[in-house]
């Protein structure tokens, strides 16, 4: 049993809003990603569809969550469709609950997205696939300085020093942004120049695998 939570419906009742076309021209836009959607995929949509970013971007966490919940279900369309109105139905959330009990508008409206499985619901799980590691990087910066090493009556001048450069990592960890520093110097960046340059040429022969065998890598942008 699919029970959505409260937040779910108010961002399905934001999609359900949008007019046919708008629907239409939203997911034809989905369809062409080849990246997890970023925070300029939604500017740029938001400004195409002439809406609120805040509201492409609920609209997009829905969609995204709804075809990972559809994987995870083991249902078929039909059925997990109707799981879907028997949340609606159990919160009681009327904004969704439509008159005279037709149904017939919702059901469409999931059932054109759920029909782009193969595009739309691809990104999805790839996005479900990335996020389930614990830590993921967002970014990193090394500042770098000098320290003088002081004698003991330290207003002698200096005549020794090291060079320090501090990396500061930024990842995301439960959602929330986190940042380590840790201390490295000359010798430990050359090993990273050494990993990195390994694991790009380890990716380039995953690539030449994947295009020799047709199959589609997900660029995460």
């Amino acid at each position: 049993m699919i029970r959505l939570p409260l937040y779910e419906l108010e961002r399905l009742e934001k999609y359900i809003s949008l007019d046919n076309e708008v629907q239409s021209n939203l997911l034809e836009q989905l369809e062409k990603l080849i990246h997890i959607p970023d925070e300029k995929f939604i500017k740029d949509l938001a400004e195409e569809l002439k809406l609120n970013e805040n509201q492409i971007l609920e609209i997009v966490q829905f969609i995204l969550n709804l075809f990972i919940n559809f994987h995870e279900s083991d249902l078929e369309k039909t059925d997990y469709i109707l799981e879907i109105k028997d949340s609606i139905i159990f919160e009681n959330f009327e904004n969704l609950i439509p008159k005279k009990d037709d149904w017939s508008k919702l059901e469409k409206s999931l059932s054109l997205i759920l029909e782009k499985d193969s595009t739309i619901g691809i990104w999805a799980k790839s996005f479900r696939i990335w996020s389930e590691h614990d830590k993921i990087f967002q970014k990193s910066r090394i500042l770098t300085d000098i320290r003088p090493i002081f004698f003991k009556k330290v207003s002698d001048p200096p005549k020794f020093a090291i060079i320090a450069h501090n990396m500061k990592i930024t990842y995301h960890k439960n959602g929330k942004l986190k940042t380590e520093f840790i201390l490295i110097d000359s010798k430990d960046l050359n090993k990273f120049h050494k990993t990195i340059e390994r694991a790009l040429e380890k990716e380039k022969s995953l690539k030449d695998f994947c295009e020799k065998n047709n199959i589609k890598i997900i660029v995460d942008e």
